[in-house]
């Protein structure tokens, strides 16, 4: 928060997998009732299949960690005041007193150049561009710890 104004945020989770297993056992239902209106046109059918065949192992060309950053955001009128950095170092410490080494991010489109310069900057490395949904690409990143 900056002047009682919330400017960004991170959100990451130590084992990808488990969280979404425990996402559909928990909330599955609730999430399927509000979706159903959405879930059966024909276009979006195809968007949710992709997005959970997306993290198969037959779409990994190199091993992952398990541990994933799942949403990260600064407010556009604060981006490139150091905000991103201050968060990411927040996430670097909690990574570090969990004994996690490696974070993953997954989903940055190839076309977001204001993302993938962000991570690029906080130190990540790009390992992949695979294909993402119909015409469209994605980089995965992941940030190690020395």
């Amino acid at each position: 928060m900056l002047n009682g104004e919330v400017v960004g945020y991170v959100a990451w989770v130590t084992d990808r997998s488990r969280f979404f297993r425990e996402f559909v056992l928990r909330h599955g239902l609730t999430a399927t009732r509000l979706l159903l209106p959405q879930i059966f046109r024909r276009s979006n059918l195809v968007i949710i299949f992709r997005s959970f065949t997306f993290f198969s192992k037959k779409n990994r060309s190199k091993p992952e960690p398990p541990t994933e950053l799942v949403s990260f955001a600064v407010s556009s009128r604060h981006h490139g005041t150091g905000i991103a950095k201050r968060l990411f170092a927040v996430v670097r410490e909690e990574m570090r007193a969990r004994g996690v080494t490696q974070l993953r991010v997954g989903t940055v489109a190839v076309d977001n150049h204001a993302a993938n310069s962000m991570y690029q900057r906080l130190g990540f490395t790009m390992i992949d561009t695979i294909p993402f949904y119909a015409n469209t690409a994605v980089n995965v990143y992941v940030y190690s710890i020395e």
